[in-house]
């Protein structure tokens, strides 16, 4: 058994020479030529398969282990889990393009999968050395591991609650298998208080195992909502984004300054932002998400600020031209939904007609400069919208 366990270390420990060596070129290639991707690109594949083959003699070692002892250290457990976490990152860097951080985390996690073995190692070996493979120290053991697995039910249990209350998500399934897991460290308390040994490890493993899986559906669970909830702020925002482009766009068309390009720029940005937006929630990528729809509101914001630094006097034309417009649609939907067309009705039609000239005559003498002929035009405009509705309305 420790021969085998001292096998691995050996070879673990040469991967982590072999990474230290790759760690120098990581920094030489990348500092050197950054058009040397593909040297990257290479190197990260190389360590991430060389760290995944680390954590599978760690699991090995821990599986040989499991059967000749209690069970795996805390530490090393501990170390284990820290190096997939890791090695999860190094791959996911690696495939979004940054291969520099694939090659830091790669290395990590082999550092850590190396201090787990070890970590193992030292529990083995010291087990051997005193001979304490006896059941009074196996019963010790197990109480230990047992009072830990109370210990985590209870982190788990407040981690539950804490999702409930911050994201409103019903978790009561999870916390009644939160008390399955409590009523099987109750029996593994039992059989061990009666000499059952084995059979209270067993119920000690089928605890942590629901526990594991309570973690695992609490963290999905809050992640769901994350991403229903950011997809309901994507659709606000597009609605909002939309309404504004239409009047942005409206007013540009009315007049003749000077950053016209630059405002236009900036709502292709906000749309841009959008559309990465929805990439990132596809893949589940909450956080990326936010950050681009908080570009969204950046570029209305510089849209905006390019709008209002027309000449006051304008700008408010302007945004009573786009009311006048908004108001002249809702009468033309007013009139298409009355049944019976008379004199009055034929009236209306011709009015609504003359209002979308007068909307056209007055946008050309805002783009021309001509604010008292526009300002008269306008009243012109007012009056009229005002006998529709009361043609309308009566």
């Amino acid at each position: 058994m420790n021969t085998s366990i001292a096998k691995t270390l050996s070879i673990l420990t040469v991967f982590l020479l072999l990474t230290s060596v790759s760690a120098v070129q990581v920094n030489s290639v990348y500092a050197e030529d950054a058009s040397k991707t593909p040297t990257l690109k290479f190197l990260a594949d190389q360590l991430i398969e060389i760290a995944s083959k680390s954590k599978v003699k760690v699991e090995e070692v821990f599986d040989k282990i499991k059967t000749q002892y209690i069970g795996i250290p805390y530490e090393a457990e501990e170390l284990y889990e820290e190096g997939v976490k890791l090695l999860d990152d190094a791959i996911s860097y690696r495939n979004n393009g940054d291969y520099p951080s694939a090659c830091k985390y790669a290395i990590k996690a082999m550092q850590k999968f190396k201090l787990a073995l070890l970590v193992t190692y030292k529990f083995t070996l010291k087990l051997e050395v005193r001979k304490v493979e006896n059941e009074t120290l196996k019963i010790t053991c197990l109480r230990k591991a047992i009072e830990r697995a109370y210990m985590f039910a209870d982190r788990v249990e407040a981690l539950a609650n804490s999702t409930e209350e911050k994201f409103g998500y019903n978790l009561t399934t999870v916390k009644l298998e939160i008390e399955e897991a409590r009523e099987h460290l109750e029996n593994a308390t039992n059989l061990l208080d009666e000499g059952l040994v084995d059979e209270a490890a067993k119920e000690l493993a089928v605890a942590r195992g629901i526990l594991g899986k309570c973690v695992g559906e609490i963290h999905s669970a809050a992640k769901k909502f994350k991403i229903t909830r950011i997809e309901c702020f994507l659709n606000q925002t597009k609605k909002r984004l939309k309404s504004h482009m239409e009047e942005v766009i409206s007013s540009i068309n009315r007049t003749s300054v000077l950053n016209k390009t630059r405002i236009s720029q900036a709502l292709q940005n906000a749309s841009h932002s959008i559309e990465v937006a929805e990439e990132f929630i596809k893949r589940g990528n909450v956080e990326e998400a936010l950050k681009k729809l908080e570009e969204v509101r950046e570029h209305v914001e510089e849209s905006t600020s390019e709008l209002e630094s027309i000449k006051p006097d304008v700008a408010k034309m302007l945004r009573k031209v786009n009311t006048f417009e908004i108001k002249l649609r809702w009468l033309e939907g007013m009139l298409k939904h009355m049944k019976f067309k008379g004199p009055v009705l034929t009236t209306a039609e011709d009015k609504l007609e003359e209002v979308k000239n007068l909307i056209k005559k007055v946008s050309d003498q805002i783009k021309n400069q001509k604010i008292s002929e526009a300002e008269e035009t306008m009243k012109h405009l007012e009056e009229l919208l005002e006998d529709i509705e009361e043609m309308l309305s009566s």
